[in-house]
């Protein structure tokens, strides 16, 4: 039942998405995408933190997490993209969504609830979008999901100094502005989901 209502809902989005665009990405004749491999996939454990009060559920004895995995990381290079939401979820120029490692959203479902039609805004020349689900409000996402994918980018070889802008979920509250200053992204170097959460 789940594969026959997915076909439907892929179509519609890509039916929604051609005559309501997002946001725009460099302008290319040639389409083309591109994997690149940043990180392997590593087994840890969770090591006991020191704290004050009741710990965390995934920290308890014999806890689901306490023995995990990370997922691999990569960086994902588009051409001609569209980011919507401030969760920062992509679109190909082929109307397929590219979600997030994240097992909380299921299915459509969110994207649906979500989906508002709004005027485009149009971004020219090269994006990095660091954009990540609970960013735009919430300090811990914001360093641990969000910032750490500009050293991602680093690390995959692509230097913010040859980046048009950055692409994030918020800038507005004091620890996004202040932590992107001190990074050395301007407000003008950088385009908010929060404002404007439809591009292409």
């Amino acid at each position: 039942m789940k594969k026959r209502l997915k076909k439907p809902i892929r179509r519609l989005f890509c039916v929604l998405g051609k005559v309501f665009p997002f946001i725009i990405a460099p302008d290319r004749i040639a389409i083309r995408k591109s994997v690149v491999p940043i990180h392997e996939k590593t087994d840890f454990d969770r090591t006991h933190p020191i704290y004050l009060g009741d710990i965390h559920q995934k920290f308890l004895p014999r806890a689901p997490g306490i023995k995990s995995e990370s997922e691999p990381t990569f960086i994902n290079v588009l051409f001609n993209a569209r980011v919507f939401l401030n969760e920062g979820y992509v679109l190909s120029h082929t109307g397929d969504i590219l979600f997030q490692l994240d097992k909380s959203y299921t299915s459509y479902q969110f994207l649906l609830n979500n989906f508002f039609f709004a005027r485009r805004r149009y971004v020219k020349g090269k994006s990095l979008l660091i954009a990540a689900a609970g960013a735009s409000s919430n300090y811990f996402h914001w360093m641990t999901d969000a910032l750490p994918k500009l050293a991602i980018a680093s690390k995959g070889g692509y230097n913010l100094n040859c980046v048009d802008q950055v692409i994030v979920s918020n800038d507005i509250l004091p620890f996004q502005a202040e932590t992107l200053l001190h990074i050395g992204i301007k407000k003008e170097d950088r385009v908010s989901l929060a404002r404007k959460n439809y591009l292409k």
